[in-house]
């Protein structure tokens, strides 16, 4: 026996020749061997969904990856989420699965390609964010011309990868949409001493506290409630808590402190298609009170 490494691919006809004492040779039956090149790995690549992207828990995620083998096949594609798999499809595609979002928080998705010859590769990676998902309701449709909005405007909790100053912007240009194209007159303001002084030029008869997170003083507490006695109207979005404390006794709220991180939220949706969450919505004209809470 001896070792023979092949130095180049394609066809080697092997065959051996036996000497006796007496000089006599037999030449052995040809044997022939094909000799192939050294196996390419697969390549793959995840192409839903998208990077970075946030879907609302419960969804149903479609995860696709695009595989190709420049020297032989696909045999299977693996998918995997946080390392876990989560679903195998065989032969020759298409490669795609379905996910549901079962817990809230970052997910990343992986896929796993392997060829005929048992080259495997791993996809780049995917994050995705699941988040709580949003009830939706219109709040304007509970707004006439006959209103005159003041917004106290602020964010709690913006959605990733948002910042706070990304979402008081973006909810800020989206409320002034809103209010305008219903022809309500409106002024967004973002600190206490800007709405009260709003509030006392005497042009606003419904107030709108949003965010959670802007802190009103005593004083303009107060003259809110003054003015609410007087028949005009507040809207408060977001969850309520001791930062404004006062307002429990116009908005008749039993218990103080903050709705659980697990609730669900509201979303005003534009004409444009963009969405923006709010923990919850209270409405209070006068003596009449709604909450709208999922």
């Amino acid at each position: 026996a001896i070792d023979y490494t092949a130095s180049a691919a394609g066809t080697i006809v092997f065959t051996a020749v036996a000497t006796d004492d007496r000089g006599g040779t037999t030449t052995s039956a040809a044997v022939s061997i094909n000799v192939l090149a050294e196996n390419v790995a697969p390549t793959i690549n995840l192409t839903s969904p998208g990077d970075g992207s946030t879907v609302d828990i419960g969804a149903v995620i479609s995860v696709t990856a695009a595989a190709t083998d420049s020297d032989g096949t696909i045999t299977q594609v693996e998918f995997f989420a946080n390392g876990a798999s989560i679903g195998l499809v065989t032969g020759t595609g298409p490669y795609a699965i379905d996910y549901t979002a079962a817990i809230t928080g970052n997910l990343v998705f992986t896929a796993i390609a392997t060829d005929d010859r048992g080259g495997a590769t791993t996809s780049p990676p995917v994050a995705i964010v699941i988040r709580i998902p949003n009830a939706e309701f219109d709040v304007s449709t509970g707004l006439t011309r006959d209103h005159r909005v003041l917004v106290f405007m602020s964010c709690t909790e913006p959605a990733p990868p948002q910042s706070e100053s990304q979402c008081i912007t973006e909810r800020s240009i989206y409320l002034h949409e809103l209010l305008s194209l219903r022809g309500i007159e409106h002024r967004i303001v973002y600190t206490d001493s800007d709405f009260l002084a709003a509030l006392r030029c005497g042009v606003y008869n419904t107030y709108w506290i949003t965010g959670g997170v802007g802190k009103l003083s005593k004083p303009t507490i107060d003259e809110i409630g003054a003015n609410l006695l007087h028949g005009h109207a507040l809207i408060v979005d977001a969850r309520h808590d001791e930062r404004n404390h006062g307002l429990d006794v116009y908005l008749g709220a039993q218990s103080t402190g903050r709705f659980g991180n697990s609730t669900p939220g509201m979303s005003w949706i534009s004409g444009s298609g963009r969405s923006f969450g709010f923990p919850s919505v209270q409405w209070c004209a006068g003596a009449r009170y709604f909450q709208f809470q999922q």
